[in-house]
């Protein structure tokens, strides 16, 4: 389960959100801090199922500075990922993606073909 967890930017608070989710023994895979004034946590929970989340969603609101907590279908990294690819995806043209190593890092399979690499 992913969730957001729109709060107020202070020190401490992910220490906060974390520990409450640490006493409930829910493992947090991966997070991103986020939203349009850096006023949200997204947190990715795979164990977390949704009786658990409604049990928390009171006690994360209790936690000072958090305003509301709600599920989300993705991280904002993994949608402006499926953005991208599927923005290379409709291109006609190929795309040349080169790292800050100078290494080629293809974008767009159709190019990674022509050069007999995988897409990545």
């Amino acid at each position: 389960m992913r969730i957001k967890v729109h709060c107020q930017n202070r020190i401490g608070i992910l220490r906060d959100i974390l520990d409450l989710l640490v006493a409930y023994g829910v493992n947090v895979a991966r997070g991103e801090v986020g939203g349009e004034h850096g006023d949200a946590i997204y947190l990715h929970c795979p164990n977390l199922i949704n009786l658990q989340f409604q049990a928390l969603r009171p006690k994360f609101e209790a936690i000072t500075g958090v305003f509301g907590v709600k599920r989300v279908g993705l991280m904002p990294s993994e949608r402006r990922h499926m953005e991208l690819n599927a923005l290379l995806g409709a291109l006609e043209f190929p795309v040349l993606s080169i790292d800050m190593g100078g290494g080629d890092r293809c974008g767009q399979s159709r190019r990674c073909a022509v050069a007999g690499r995988a897409g990545r």
